[in-house]
């Protein structure tokens, strides 16, 4: 396909959906649809969105190439040390890799599946953190602090304090080789149990410390 709008019409078509059943999942208007598949519309906030729902990649929709391949974490790994799979790149100094996510994990979080789904211009905070990642916010549960469509940045060398914001990494109870993700602030860490503050609508998240894999405090954001 030679654009972005004819690929993502492609998609939906092979998985049977209108344009009003596609903007309908993405709580968009049909005629934002009809804009980018026309190609009046040559950007979209809502590319990653999209490739989830039409199950591609979000390099293929951008370019028409699945250029990024990417080994998911085993089992093993995240039932044990778990480490985020490191992004392939031209430059780490200057990109750093976003974490691919995909609804359906517990406490209504999304699920990390090993792989990253962008690469994006790394903050001049994190240019000495080659271990550092980013997710996108796919909800306000953290708003006004972290809003729907941002990037929140995490430094996995960074010591964690109770009141910091973190990017916290949970035991997927389906499935041992994804991870969920949740974006919260540290309330308290216990010996056993971790609590997490959410801020839309305020409230107390108790998790056992076995069920965290790993957490890593959030040191910039972005739009």
């Amino acid at each position: 396909m030679s654009d972005l709008g004819a690929r993502i019409k492609q998609k939906r078509e092979q998985k049977g959906l209108s344009q009003a059943a596609l903007a309908q999942a993405l709580s968009v208007s049909q005629q934002a649809i009809q804009q980018v598949e026309s190609g009046k519309a040559s950007k979209t906030r809502y590319l990653y969105e999209l490739a989830n729902l039409l199950e591609t990649s979000y390099e293929w929709l951008l370019t028409g190439q699945d250029n990024l391949s990417y080994q998911q974490a085993s089992s093993s790994a995240v039932m044990g040390a778990y480490n985020v799979q490191q992004a392939e790149s031209t430059d780490a100094t200057a990109q750093i890799k976003i974490l691919e996510l995909v609804p359906g994990g517990d406490l209504g979080c999304y699920s990390y599946t090993g792989k990253v789904s962008d690469m994006a211009m790394r903050p001049r905070s994190l240019d000495n953190a080659p271990k550092a990642y980013g997710v996108y916010v796919y909800d306000n549960r953290m708003a006004p602090r972290y809003h729907f469509g941002e990037i929140v940045y995490a430094h996995p060398g960074v010591p964690v304090s109770n009141g910091d914001y973190v990017v916290v990494h949970l035991k997927n109870k389906a499935r041992h080789d994804y991870a969920d993700i949740l974006i919260a602030r540290l309330q308290q860490k216990g010996v056993n149990t971790y609590v997490f503050f959410t801020m839309n609508p305020q409230e107390a998240l108790k998790v056992e410390a076995s069920q965290v894999l790993k957490m890593d405090k959030i040191v910039a954001s972005s739009q």
